[in-house]
C-alpha cells in the first residue's frame, strides 16, 4: 500500500469545493534579467513622521552629496572578502553584498578593486582588467538598483603591498 494518500482518502475534499485563492499582483522591478520584487521604497527609508511622533534620526534622513539622494546615512565600507577568481566576483560576492543591500544602507561599496593583475593585494582580489570583469560586477549592481539601493566602488592598486599569498 502506497504511503501517500490519494483525494479518496479526504472525503469531501474534492478541488472544485475548495476555495480559490485571490491572486495579489507583485510586477517585478524594471530592467532585471530575473524576477525580483519591485520595491516602492528601498529598505532602510524611515518612516516620516515616526509612529510616537518624534521627529526622524539624523542617521536615518536623506543625504544628498551633488546629484546623488541616499535613503539614509549608512554607508556599508569596502569590504576585501578575498574571494574572486582572477579577478572576477563570484556567488560569495553576490551572497554576502546582496545580503547587505536588502537590508537598506545609503550606499554599499564594492571591494577595493584592482585596475591592473599586478595591482591586486592578493591573487583573490576583485579586479576590473578585463571586460569579463563587468557581468558579475553588473548582476551585483543591478539586484542593488532592483532594491533602489545606491552603489559605488573602490578602484585600487596595491603598489608595493601585493602580495602572492592571501592573508
Amino acid at each position: 500500500m502506497s504511503p501517500h494518500k490519494s483525494e479518496d482518502d479526504f472525503p469531501g475534499d474534492v478541488a472544485s469545493e475548495k476555495p480559490q485563492q485571490k491572486s495579489i499582483p507583485s510586477p517585478g522591478a524594471p530592467g532585471i534579467s530575473y524576477y525580483t520584487p519591485v520595491q516602492n521604497y528601498p529598505s532602510g527609508t524611515a518612516a516620516d513622521p515616526q509612529p510616537d511622533g518624534r521627529p526622524l534620526p539624523k542617521l536615518f534622513t536623506p543625504l544628498k552629496i551633488r546629484g546623488l539622494t541616499m535613503q539614509n546615512r549608512i554607508m556599508l565600507s569596502p569590504l576585501c572578502q578575498y574571494s574572486a577568481e582572477n579577478g572576477h566576483h563570484t556567488l560569495w560576492h553576490f551572497a554576502h553584498l546582496g545580503g547587505i543591500i536588502s537590508r537598506g544602507p545609503g550606499l554599499a561599496m564594492v571591494e577595493s578593486t584592482a585596475v591592473l593583475p599586478e595591482g591586486r593585494v592578493t591573487p583573490q582580489c576583485s579586479g576590473i582588467w578585463l571586460d569579463s570583469h563587468i557581468e558579475p560586477l553588473k548582476r551585483i549592481t543591478d539586484f542593488a538598483h532592483s532594491q533602489g539601493q545606491k552603489m559605488g566602488i573602490q578602484l585600487g592598486h596595491g603598489g608595493r603591498k601585493v602580495s602572492i599569498v592571501a592573508p
